[in-house]
């Protein structure tokens, strides 16, 4: 029971005028702060899921996913890393797949969590979402589409649209992201580019993994 529900049952007890403090050291000698609480070396703590994939950068991958459960209790984090296991497992085949397939069924899931209505578009277009951004909250709207705007501003330009590099998984997740809505060709796809060979097979596994997930 929380320190407050404690305090209230007494005073209904003892009248406002009690010093539930003092009566309280009676029997509790320390008080404990109660929030949501919040998981760090997810790595660690989800070896099925984790060991479906090949991470190369574990130290990325916390703190993204350190960022994209942001607002998220512990018990919510596992409940999604959960369905995100078995989803996978549906959808892949046994051979180890890359960092940002990882990224992209976590992602959306979180947001998930988050949105009456499942929807991941907003992360790597440039317009404005103040609908979304009041749904999810701002500091989280801000932190997740952070990512696809570093691309656009400080990457490379190939036909003026925005390199992400093939070896790193955030930005091949925004480029995911991108190829939901938009048509793949030749390396392009919205607003960026790719070279990574694979990103189209990539691009065609995360819709089918975001259709089961958004069930």
């Amino acid at each position: 029971m929380e320190k407050k529900q404690i305090e209230n049952s007494l005073h209904q007890i003892y009248g406002e005028g009690m010093d539930v403090d003092q009566y309280l050291k009676k029997f509790i000698s320390f008080s404990v702060k109660l929030d949501n609480g919040s998981a760090r070396n997810f790595i660690a703590k989800y070896p099925s899921f984790m060991d479906m994939f090949d991470i190369q950068e574990n130290d990325e991958m916390e703190s993204f996913l350190n960022t994209i459960t942001l607002g998220l209790d512990i018990r919510t984090q596992e409940k999604i890393f959960e369905k995100a296991e078995n989803m996978h497992r549906l959808a892949a085949t046994s051979e180890k797949m890359n960092s940002e397939i990882l990224a992209f069924e976590i992602l959306t899931l979180c947001i998930k969590e988050k949105m009456k209505v499942i929807n991941i578009n907003w992360i790597s277009e440039s317009s404005g979402y103040p609908g979304i951004e009041r749904e999810v909250g701002t500091e989280y709207y801000h932190s997740v589409r952070a990512y696809a705007e570093n691309i656009r501003n400080y990457s490379g330009k190939v036909n003026n649209k925005a390199v992400c590099k093939e070896n790193n998984f955030i930005h091949k997740l925004i480029f995911i992201i991108a190829g939901l809505t938009n048509e793949y060709e030749y390396g392009f796809c919205g607003a960026y580019y790719c070279n990574d060979k694979k990103i189209e097979e990539k691009i065609n596994f995360s819709k089918q993994i975001y259709n089961l997930l958004t069930i």
